[in-house]
């Protein structure tokens, strides 16, 4: 197995590739901007500069921008086999543009709602193209042809139908007709839907000859405890990019991580990249080792990390060197 955490600036982009399969966990952002930074590259042009025109899998963890924003440009270029998400998506739900953005209270809202109108058409072509989607739900495992399988761990069942009933109540306000008090009240549902998307994410392990913890946006606090036996894990993605919420004491002795990679902009936009959470990592004492630190867009993070350049993808692979098998890490 093979995992390259692509280089979008602040966003998830993670390509799986195991013998002639390939698996792409979300899109990164469909935001100009996000690929101001050296080396920044948006999936696509990474993917066909390494001659991947079919996405077996395409995995979507949660409806956010940074995640899910380059989705259509994705569906312009790349035949996608078959789609996995996280929540039980209503067929009859429609989120049309909404041009008056003001009734949305903060720049956030107004990107949570661009990117949840963005995968409903996506799930409308899905289904006009005979795209089969799948509901992964937690506690369950699924093994795929080439040998690969994932474990879902996450989001809880509580999480997840909190999360559809607020995406029911906002298409609900906009089937009707708007007036000021219903435009108040659909921008507060869409800033409390856009609070409630991260701890949607999926919690994702993909497992093969090494196992690799990716749970999206959604940080320990919202895992299910009941699973922590399975948490274990070589590679973890930090959750929230980096954020100080990432970082929990008790997920962290559980996981065991060799390795630790953060999705974030070397800007460290929203205080992603916190030095505190790497500083509090390396102060749990129950780790069995301290696990090595890797960032898709810094040219180096001292003590921890210090690459020289900015690279367009972090590539990881386990390889076996005599009797032992060691986790190889390599940059394009």
């Amino acid at each position: 197995m093979k995992i390259a955490f692509i280089n979008v600036g602040y966003g998830d982009a993670i390509l799986i590739e195991q013998e002639e399969m390939h698996i792409l966990v979300d899109t990164g952002s469909g935001l100009s901007e996000t690929y101001a930074g050296e080396n920044r590259i948006k999936a696509v042009d990474y993917l066909l500069s390494k001659g991947i025109s079919k996405i077996d899998y395409l995995v979507i963890s949660h409806i956010h921008e940074d995640h899910v924003g380059h989705l259509p440009v994705l569906l312009e270029n790349i035949s996608v086999k078959s789609v996995c998400i996280g929540i039980d998506w209503d067929e009859a739900w429609n989120f049309p543009v909404i041009k008056n953005t003001e009734i949305m209270e903060d720049e956030a809202s107004v990107l949570f709602y661009s990117a949840l109108a963005t995968f409903g058409k996506c799930m409308e072509y899905f289904k006009n193209q005979n795209i089969p989607v799948s509901q992964f739900k937690i506690g369950e495992q699924h093994g795929l042809p080439s040998g690969l399988f994932f474990q879902i761990l996450g989001p809880t069942e509580k999480a997840r139908k909190n999360f559809e009933k607020k995406l029911s109540v906002i298409n609900e306000i906009l089937n009707d007709r708007l007036d000021g008090i219903m435009e108040k009240k659909l921008g507060d549902e869409i800033q409390k839907a856009d609070a409630m998307s991260n701890s949607v994410s999926l919690v994702l392990k993909v497992c093969n000859d090494f196992e690799v913890l990716l749970p999206g946006d959604a940080v320990p606090s919202h895992w299910e405890n009941e699973l922590k036996q399975k948490w274990k894990a070589d590679l973890f993605k930090l959750p929230h990019h980096g954020q100080i919420d990432s970082f929990n004491k008790d997920a962290m002795e559980a996981i065991q991580p060799e390795v630790i990679i953060t999705t974030s902009s070397s800007d460290r936009e929203h205080n992603s990249s916190n030095p505190l959470t790497y500083k509090s990592i390396m102060e749990v004492r129950k780790l069995h080792k301290k696990p090595e630190f890797i960032f898709t867009d810094e040219a180096d993070y001292l003590p921890y990390f210090n690459l020289g350049r900015h690279p367009e993808a972090v590539k990881i692979t386990k390889e076996k060197k005599g009797p032992k098998q060691s986790m190889e890490i390599s940059y394009d």
